[in-house]
C-alpha cells in the first residue's frame, strides 16, 4: 500500500503549485527527503509534475501536471479532500511545512518530535 501526498512550493503572492507524489508520502518517506532541498530545486522538481516518490517521475504522457491553488488554506483543504495523506509545502525562505490531519506544521518540528518518540 503506498501513502499519497501533495508536494508544492510557494509562489509570490501566496498561491501554491503542488504536484501529486504516488509513494512514501508520510513524514519518516518523502518528509526526510526533502528536508534539505531548497527553493530552487522544489521548484524544478514540482513543475515536473506528477512523481513516484520525490524526484522519481512518471514518463511523459503518464504523469498530470502541477496545480496550483490560491493559498496556503486552499493547500490544506486539497490535502484533506483529495487521495492525499500528507501535503508539503517549501515556503520562499526555504522553510518546508507539512500538512497532516488538516494542519500546516513546521516540517523539522515534525521530524524532530516523531525522532524523539521513536528515540525512547
Amino acid at each position: 500500500m503506498s501513502t499519497h501526498s501533495f508536494i508544492g512550493y510557494e509562489n509570490p503572492g501566496g498561491t501554491i503549485t503542488f504536484a501529486y507524489c504516488h509513494f512514501d508520502g508520510y513524514p519518516e518517506g518523502v518528509g526526510a527527503d526533502i528536508i534539505n532541498v531548497k527553493y530552487a530545486e522544489a521548484k524544478r522538481e514540482v513543475d515536473i509534475g506528477e512523481m513516484r516518490c520525490w524526484a522519481e517521475h512518471y514518463e511523459v504522457g503518464d504523469r498530470s501536471a502541477p496545480e496550483t491553488c490560491g493559498s496556503m488554506q486552499a493547500f490544506v483543504e486539497e490535502v484533506k479532500s483529495g487521495p492525499a495523506s500528507y501535503g508539503y509545502v517549501c515556503r520562499h525562505d526555504g522553510e518546508w511545512i507539512i500538512v497532516m490531519q488538516g494542519t500546516p506544521l513546521p516540517l523539522q518540528q515534525v521530524l524532530d518530535s516523531r525522532r524523539s518518540v521513536q528515540g525512547r
